[in-house]
């Protein structure tokens, strides 16, 4: 089994906490079983407001920004674009929590009877939305993930 670990190679020197994001990747050796065994998975999902901020496509973001929506501000050092939608202005663009929950209905899709899998949500706190259950359970699975943005 080979195990490789991915971070951000760029972190802040400041006195502030900060976030920081690792890509596990796991891959089986070389002697691959008969039969694949049953895996016991949890699955922890990001559910802040972050996740729900719209990926806007560059004449969405030329709008707004157009209509005074979008400025550019220093958030820890880095120049980024901030905006801000006012209500009732709609905007049809998908957003990170989409691709989420398009990911996981796939695993859940993929589980076999004997697999196990249990999901948390976190933004300020950690919320157990699915205790660990089995492939059977895909059903219970897809309802907690639909009400991952609600």
């Amino acid at each position: 089994m080979e195990l490789k670990c991915t971070v951000n190679p760029y972190i802040p020197v400041t006195h502030q906490r900060h976030l920081v994001y690792a890509l596990v990747e796991v891959e089986a050796g070389g002697d691959q079983p008969t039969r694949t065994p049953a895996i016991n998975l949890s699955l922890v999902v990001d559910a802040s407001r972050s996740m729900s901020i719209p990926i806007l496509t560059e004449a969405q973001f030329r709008d707004l920004a157009a209509r005074g929506m979008a400025k550019q501000k220093t958030v820890d050092g880095v120049k980024v674009w901030q905006f801000e939608v006012p209500k009732g202005f709609q905007i049809e663009a998908p957003n990170n929590m989409d691709f989420t929950k398009e990911a996981l209905r796939i695993v859940a899709d993929r589980l076999r009877p004997a697999d196990r899998c249990s999901l948390v949500a976190f933004a300020e706190d950690a919320l157990l939305m699915v205790s660990s259950t089995g492939g059977g359970g895909r059903q219970e699975l897809m309802q907690a993930v639909d009400r991952l943005d609600r």
